[in-house]
């Protein structure tokens, strides 16, 4: 019998409490799950995996907030909404943020020690909310699709009009996220380690 792995949820939304939150430490979403409610983790400080089917479109406010043992998250590109405070104080070490992303909400990674976190070059419009990475200090890279390759880009929190400064003359074409960031300089372009494809 394998223990501390909760059974796979089917119902379409994960609420809050559905499930012993003190013991939990992997969890399977199952592919009928279209939400990640409001507070379904928050507290699960023995969570160290979580596997989230490309049906999820929705992770709610603060839902896997203070998930303290949760150190990487695979976020599927379905994924089009991330609550406030959806990854408040948590120790992940990284995110990369779905293509398809339209909404960030206020405080979504505040308290995080992630570095770095990955985004979309915004094709369409995207509300950002404010306080974003608040007490937190990400590196951030903006992926572009359309040339292969990743800028470096800032933060700038202006309340209900936040945004990202892109800086479009640093080049990545590989970043490493597993190996403490570290970055060679070839040729024009900086060779970090994590692949375009």
């Amino acid at each position: 019998m394998i223990k501390n792995i909760h059974p796979i949820f089917t119902q379409s939304s994960v609420e809050q409490f559905n499930f012993n939150i003190d013991t939990i430490k992997t969890v399977i979403i199952g592919t009928n799950v279209t939400e990640i409610g409001e507070l379904a983790f928050n507290g699960a400080i023995k969570l160290t995996k979580i596997i989230i089917p490309n049906t999820v479109t929705i992770i709610g406010n603060s839902a896997f907030n203070a998930t303290h043992s949760l150190k990487t998250i695979q976020l599927p590109d379905s994924i089009t909404s991330l609550g406030p405070s959806a990854f408040q104080s948590t120790l992940l070490k990284f995110i990369i943020v779905p293509h398809n992303i339209s909404n960030i909400g206020s405080t979504a990674f505040a308290g995080d020690v992630l570095r770095p976190i990955i985004m979309p070059l915004p094709s369409k419009s995207i509300t950002i909310g404010n306080d974003l990475f608040y007490n937190g200090s990400p590196h951030i890279f903006v992926y572009d699709s359309q040339v292969n390759a990743y800028y470096s880009a800032t933060y700038a929190n202006a309340g209900i009009n936040s945004y990202f400064n892109i800086n479009k003359n640093t080049k990545y074409t590989y970043i490493d996220i597993m190996n403490q960031y570290s970055i060679l300089t070839i040729n024009d372009f900086v060779y970090a380690g994590y692949p375009t494809t």
